[in-house]
């Protein structure tokens, strides 16, 4: 940056000479026409030049002096106020035989018609001197004016100026980078150095002739012109990119690194041109967008970590707010042992999603408990990538706290949708217990009733048995043995045993189904639980029994050591019952429909069991219902939100897109196949640690 401020200066300094020598000749041309305007007006001129302070002499057609001005007189020591008489080679030189003296020039130059300028250094006095010669006429006489200027030290500032010049452009035609000054009005150059017409192709003689608009592209045009708007205001000064245009028509590009000076009260702009190679150029650009895809990852709203080999190398702003930390304290560090030591779960995340590879190729929500207590749902989404030559994952991480939140709301409406639809069903369920729990709760009374009578005798008979004879008691005991034939104890002993089994039966059918509607309904809760399939699955079963069992039987091909899984329990028991549901409604459609007089009642079949699947230990879960099936045209649609192809009154229709949504949470898959003739079968495959 110096240099540059350094070949300004000089440029700065080298405009001040041209502006100088321009001065200079302007003082000249005064002078002559003074002399002119003297003459030519016919004022007094012998007392008017005595005010030149220039030598003046005048002569007549013989080459004698007729008159000279104070300053003549003064510099050649006339000392005469009268004619002169003498002849002008007297006065100013000394040795008129040197060959080399400029008397015969002078000489021959009075004898012209026209005005004439020259330099001699040889004269009587030293110094150096421009004389020049004025010819005149008056009245119908030749005469001369001779103008003699003392330019001595002129020359020697000129001399100086010319070899600063000289250095000074020795300086700038050398610099490493281009030079070019032009006028911020015209926008016309005034110099160029040797690096910038070597750039451009262009010699100093057709810059100096050319303006902005000749060596930029027509279309870059408007941005040079706001460039050049924007130094003028001393808003910028470093315009880097700038595409230019060679002589040959070849497209460059440069970086202007410009100023505004000013000298005279003239404006000058100074630009420091540097040429960009192809690949400078690309390294700038990529720069550029480095700094720009910077400044977009550091403003996304979500968090952006690079890890490699579970080191964290990069982190943006949003990653370090979600995980709570410093991005200097995250970077570097352990991705799964510093930055998620807060996860709820950790080491079975760090097993199943980092291990497993999971993490690349889906996405995993968890709850983020922060240092300071706060807790977000964050979701995690891994991408592989390659970074200076080695894989590396690149993890988006998306707050849902709000997602999750909304869908909690969400599946529970559905949830209370689904109890509601099955409530009468539920309540019959309900009923059936409870009647014949009622009924033998009336049958006890009468029992007890009855048994009464024979106990109140047997009390009797012990509180009187030692005042009674022997008499008494058999007679007694008689009446006691009557009452108990009257009453039919035998039954009644046989049948008590059977009304407290079906009681307690009943009593635990309410209990069991009241359990699994309190279960169901439930919120779940933030951390997954380890549950077993087939208890889940019973549980929706025995939800919905009352609409299952009047149009199908259920068939369980259970697998007895099934292994427990991770999961939200009451969000499967959700994905179970809208399946079982959908298959009953479908087989009473095929009753209703009566295709196959025969077809009375269906089967709903299920089945559990292990799938090794690409070396992954997976749970596999078939409901298979043999009813109408799918048609064709809606198969696509099954799993969109609102779906629906029952009557407004039996579904909302997300029942299945919910289901779709808690399977994958589950980083698991839900599939089906289904035609006419053979009813529909939904597949489900969840991960087992």
């Amino acid at each position: 940056m110096s240099d540059i401020y350094t070949l300004k200066q000089h440029i700065a300094h080298l405009l001040e000479i041209i502006q100088f020598e321009s001065i200079h000749n302007e003082n000249i041309n005064y002078i002559k026409d003074t002399i002119y305007n003297l003459i030519e007006t016919n004022v007094e001129w012998k007392a008017a030049i005595d005010t030149i302070k220039d030598s003046i002499i005048i002569i007549d057609y013989e080459k004698k002096v007729l008159k000279a001005n104070k300053a003549a007189k003064k510099q050649f020591n006339i000392n005469t106020d009268d004619k002169i008489e003498l002849a002008l080679s007297e006065i100013l030189y000394k040795d008129q035989c040197d060959p080399n003296c400029t008397c015969k020039k002078i000489n021959t130059l009075i004898d012209c018609d026209t005005e004439s300028t020259f330099e001699a250094n040889d004269l009587s006095i030293p110094g150096i001197f421009e004389i020049t010669v004025h010819p005149f006429i008056f009245n119908n006489q030749n005469y001369r004016v001779i103008h003699i200027k003392n330019i001595s030290e002129l020359r020697t500032a000129q001399r100086k100026y010319q070899e600063e010049h000289n250095f000074l452009n020795t300086i700038l035609n050398n610099s490493a980078a281009g030079i070019l000054v032009g006028s911020p009005i015209t926008r016309k150059f005034i110099f160029a150095n040797d690096v910038v017409c070597k750039m451009l192709g262009y010699s100093k003689d057709e810059l100096v002739q050319m303006s902005v608009d000749d060596i930029h592209p027509e279309e870059s045009m408007e941005f040079v012109k706001s460039e050049i708007q924007a130094l003028l205001k001393k808003e910028k000064a470093l315009s880097p990119n700038i595409p230019c245009i060679t002589k040959d028509g070849k497209h460059i590009y440069a970086d202007f690194d410009t100023s505004l000076v000013k000298i005279k009260n003239k404006d000058y702009i100074i630009g420091v041109v540097s040429e960009k190679t192809e690949k400078k150029f690309f390294e700038d650009k990529l720069k550029e967008h480095q700094w720009k895809l910077q400044s977009i990852v550091d403003c996304s709203q979500n968090g952006i970590l690079i890890v490699k080999d579970d080191i964290v190398t990069f982190s943006n702003r949003t990653a370090a707010l979600f995980l709570g930390k410093n991005i200097e304290d995250i970077e570097g560090k352990s991705f799964v042992y510093f930055c998620l030591n807060d996860i709820f779960e950790k080491d079975y995340f760090y097993e199943q999603f980092i291990l497993s590879d999971t993490l690349k190729k889906s996405e995993k929500e968890v709850l983020l408990r922060r240092p300071d207590g706060t807790k977000s749902w964050i979701s995690f989404n891994g991408l592989e990538i390659f970074v200076d030559g080695d894989i590396a994952i690149l993890i988006n991480m998306m707050d849902i706290t709000y997602i999750k939140e909304t869908e909690k709301q969400l599946l529970q409406s559905e949830k209370l949708s689904t109890i509601g639809q099955l409530a009468a069903g539920i309540a019959h369920e309900i009923n059936n217990p409870l009647a014949y729990v009622s009924s033998n709760q009336r049958m006890l009374n009468n029992y007890i009733h009855s048994l009464r009578k024979v106990l109140n005798i047997v009390i009797s008979l012990k509180t009187e048995q030692e005042t009674l004879d022997q008499y008494t008691i058999n007679n007694k005991i008689n009446s006691i043995i009557e009452r108990m034939e009257e009453i039919d104890i035998d039954y009644i002993m046989e049948d008590l045993n059977i009304l407290l089994y079906e009681t307690l039966d009943g009593i635990e059918r309410i209990g069991k189904i009241v359990k699994d509607i309190k279960s169901f309904s439930r919120v779940d809760t933030e951390e997954m639980e380890k549950c077993n399939v087939n208890t889940l699955m019973d549980s929706a079963i025995n939800i919905t029994w009352n609409q299952i069992k009047y149009v199908a039987e259920i068939e369980r091909n259970y697998k007895t050591q099934l292994p427990e899984i991770h999961c939200y329990p009451q969000q499967l028991s959700q994905v179970f019952m809208n399946i079982i549901i959908n298959a009953v409604q479908a087989i009473e459609k095929k009753i209703k429909k009566n295709s196959d007089p025969t077809f009375q009642k269906g089967t709903i079949k299920i089945t559990t069991n292990e799938s090794i699947i690409n070396k992954k230990m997976f749970l596999k879960i078939q409901i298979h219902d043999d009813g109408i099936g799918i048609p064709n045209e809606v198969k696509s649609r099954i799993f969109d939100p609102f779906f629906t192809t029952k009557e407004k009154q039996e579904g909302t229709g997300l029942g299945m897109s919910i289901s779709l949504d808690i399977i994958n949470k589950h980083s698991g898959t839900i599939s089906f196949k289904s035609n006419p003739t053979d009813g529909t079968e939904f597949m489900i495959l969840l991960p087992v640690e």
